[in-house]
């Protein structure tokens, strides 16, 4: 596999390289179907570069859908299947809550910031 280490912004989410992993920054402000569907095409593209090793920036998500969720377990599935994995970090205290309460915390890999994110991953 060959690595490249060059920054790439779509619609919806930064992807950048670092220490290995994929750092995808969404650019927020909420989560919906038609965004994932979007982050989906571009985790797909970029992914496979880096073993489908995954760490989304959530910091500037403030509001997630239920599709959003449905979107999240979506990307983990993807990520999973190709032999990889995904951590979050980021997430803000009502994300997080709502996480607690539909268990999505236990499936789910989420650190405080990016370089927790990247240890979990690597």
């Amino acid at each position: 596999v060959r690595y490249h280490e060059a920054m790439r912004e779509t619609t919806h989410c930064m992807l950048e390289p670092n220490s290995g992993v994929l750092i995808v920054r969404l650019k927020g402000p909420s989560l919906e179907e038609q965004d994932a569907k979007s982050i989906l095409s571009d985790l797909k593209a970029d992914a496979p570069e880096w073993n489908w090793r995954v760490a989304l920036d959530m910091n500037n998500v403030e509001f997630l859908a239920s599709s959003g969720i449905g979107s999240l377990i979506n990307f983990h599935r993807t990520c999973a299947g190709a032999g990889g994995t995904m951590a979050m970090f980021g997430v803000n205290d009502n994300i997080q809550g709502v996480f607690k309460v539909t268990k999505m915390n236990k499936f789910f890999t989420m650190t405080k910031d990016q370089s927790q994110a990247i240890k979990k991953l690597t």
